[in-house]
């Protein structure tokens, strides 16, 4: 799903991108228009906040439309097959204390029938989009929340699903004397953590997976063979089927590692001719890379890691 934008910004207008088809080595698909929103549906509020729901058929698209210092949220939603825009007016999920804070979307992902809807800086706001409605905060694991969003952790953080569950990564890099370097390098005290959203009785939580300090992947001869420094990289995504590999970038190069045995197994030179003309290369981060599915029939390739060292 994606957008178009006109001479009038006001025109910003949701399309969609479905039905891939591969015939004779060539993948096609289609692209539909969303709907135009009308009065009294409010207007786009950020591309951040539109999360979306996709069956065989049909579709559902949600935005979440947050007010710094209100005790109620917006909910706008469009269903395929089904005429116009539904806004729903709902009870803020924050705590009284926490709704003067600005919510800043960074993005959506969808377990299931549940969207979940992200600010890196601080944590998630759930709503299970055919059951009862009620939106939940899920605050990001302990210690991890800023006191604001910072255009650094955009190259830190990402939020996905793979095997069906959500993830949350940070790369960690701690200041130098801090309490959680013990090397006087921040670069060589680096690491990479994941972390899984479950459900248990007491409702939501984390669970830790794995911290694995980058060391251990550059002194990996899969790492060496790349030719590429070792540098902290950008943390891009993970692969939607392994939350064990998990993209990274660094010098216009993006590369696959499997956090648990340390090695890398693709790497890619992206194209600087495929790149928005607002994008660093150096940037390449989770706001620009998103993880796709799709069938081996459509991609026979996409499970077929290589490596050309």
């Amino acid at each position: 799903m994606g957008m178009t934008f006109g001479d009038n910004l006001d025109d910003t207008r949701l399309v969609v991108v479905r039905q891939f088809h591969r015939v004779d080595g060539v993948t096609t698909a289609s692209a539909e228009l969303v709907p135009s929103r009308a009065a009294p549906a409010p207007a786009l509020s950020n591309v951040g906040s539109v999360g979306l729901i996709s069956y065989d058929d049909d579709y559902i698209i949600a935005e979440l439309q947050v007010r710094r210092g209100s005790d109620r949220v917006t909910l706008v939603s469009f269903e395929s097959g089904i005429e116009g825009w539904y806004a729903e007016e709902m009870e803020s999920p924050f705590a009284e204390e926490d709704r003067d804070r600005e919510w800043a979307p960074h993005g959506a992902v969808c377990v299931e029938t549940t969207l979940w809807w992200f600010d890196l800086s601080w944590g998630i706001i759930s709503c299970d989009i055919e059951a009862d409605h009620d939106l939940l905060f899920h605050p990001l694991p302990d210690g991890r929340a800023l006191p604001m969003a910072t255009p650094l952790m955009l190259t830190q953080r990402c939020i996905a699903v793979s095997q069906g569950r959500l993830r949350y990564v940070e790369v960690i890099v701690p200041e130098i004397g801090g309490d959680d370097d013990d090397s006087g390098d921040d670069t060589e005290a680096a690491r990479v953590c994941m972390w899984t959203m479950a459900f248990g009785p007491a409702g939501w939580r984390w669970e830790a997976n794995f911290s694995v300090g980058f060391p251990e992947i550059w002194d990996d001869a899969s790492y060496r063979d790349t030719g590429l420094q070792r540098n902290v990289p950008i943390v891009a995504t993970v692969c939607p089927t392994d939350p064990n590999l998990v993209y990274f970038t660094l010098k216009r190069h993006i590369f696959c590692v499997n956090v648990a045995t340390h090695r890398v197994l693709d790497i890619e030179l992206y194209d600087e001719q495929v790149n928005n003309a607002r994008l660093d290369a150096n940037q390449a981060s989770t706001r620009y890379v998103l993880p796709w599915y799709l069938p081996l029939e459509v991609a026979p390739g996409a499970a077929a890691f290589h490596f050309e060292g």
